[in-house]
């Protein structure tokens, strides 16, 4: 994620003009979360001014920060222990992704199957981490956070949980993993060998592990593609207080958000404006994120891009990516001068 997370946590980073996080709460509303815990660790006080920032979908946050003493997903889940305060609860990395619908589906199973509920994700690739294996009915038998040998294809980990209180208790026994971390997965692997093995609910639409740049624009592409169905439109979302020229030419699914100016410009698809960003006249824009107060000149082609903060690109430049592999402009940072 590199050098997007050189100045924000990966969770802030932006998709469709909001970060990932926004992305993340959305789902939980539509799953019924009215109160959540967010567990910070790296550049912290950028999460809790994202908190304190405005309603987020009627869900009352609160936060704690995780001790470096003890680092990884099982170590982050222990520090809840206390807020939690013996209920049942929905636990979710912040940089992981699904469709929406999967997050009821979650807890309609857990209710079925109240020990442990974890969400997994087929993959018909080399599967290198977080192998899931489950039997007939689809309870989980094995776990295998770092397997010998990547795997041509399998079910992963998806990192969202719905968990009962008494999960703690193996998490405050829980030992280090070979490489050092306190590992979520060691605690449902203990559980499947001890038959309090959890339920597994293998994912039916997409998941998206974001770990960079290639990740960013597919959550970007989902959520675009999720509003235009909603909105029964032309996926062409302007905020009120961007400036559009009349001469633009917009192709959605698309989003300018409030604050941005864009001149006689080809917007589209899959692209995103974010606030106070600036497109000058004939540039093209396809598969790429313009994020708050970058500065795209004229005459510039941007696709499989990502223009950080307050950057700015030189007219007639370029920056053209792959699907996969995204190129990034960082923060500030000058292109095509």
């Amino acid at each position: 994620m590199r050098p997007l997370t050189l100045t924000r946590p990966k969770v802030l980073v932006p998709a469709a003009g909001s970060p990932l996080l926004d992305h993340v709460f959305r789902r939980l509303a539509v799953a019924g979360v009215d109160s959540a815990l967010l567990v910070t660790m790296y550049l912290p006080e950028q999460v809790e001014s994202w908190a304190r920032a405005a309603d987020r979908y009627g869900i009352d946050i609160d936060l704690i920060h995780q001790p470096r003493d003890r680092y990884g997903t099982g170590a982050a889940t222990l520090t809840a222990r206390d807020w939690v305060d013996g209920s049942a609860f929905l636990m979710t990395f912040g940089d992981v992704l699904a469709s929406e619908s999967h997050y009821p589906a979650l807890v309609g199973l857990h209710k079925r199957h109240p020990d442990a509920t974890i969400l997994s994700a087929h993959r018909e690739e080399m599967v290198r981490g977080g192998l899931v294996q489950i039997d007939g009915d689809g309870i989980l038998e094995a776990i295998i956070e770092r397997p010998s040998a990547p795997v041509p294809s399998g079910l992963i980990n998806a990192g969202i949980f719905l968990l009962q209180p008494g999960i703690f208790d193996d998490l405050q026994d829980l030992a280090p993993s070979p490489r050092g971390e306190y590992e979520l997965t060691d605690v449902f692997q203990k559980m499947a060998e001890e038959g309090r093995a959890p339920k597994v609910l293998e994912t039916d639409d997409y998941w998206v592990n974001v770990s960079g740049g290639p990740e960013i624009l597919e959550v970007q592409r989902r959520v675009l593609d999720e509003w235009t169905s909603a909105a029964d439109g032309d996926g062409v979302f302007i905020e009120e207080g961007a400036e559009v020229s009349g001469d633009a030419e917009l192709r959605g699914p698309l989003r300018i958000s409030a604050g941005a100016k864009v001149g006689a410009a080809h917007i589209g698809p899959y692209a995103s404006v974010g606030d106070g960003a600036h497109v000058d006249d004939g540039s093209a824009l396809e598969e790429c994120g313009v994020l708050p107060g970058a500065h795209v000149g004229s005459d510039c082609r941007l696709r499989y891009a990502i223009i950080g903060a307050g950057a700015r690109m030189a007219d007639r430049a370029r920056l053209w990516g792959e699907v996969d592999r995204t190129s990034i402009l960082a923060d500030g940072e000058e292109h095509g001068t």
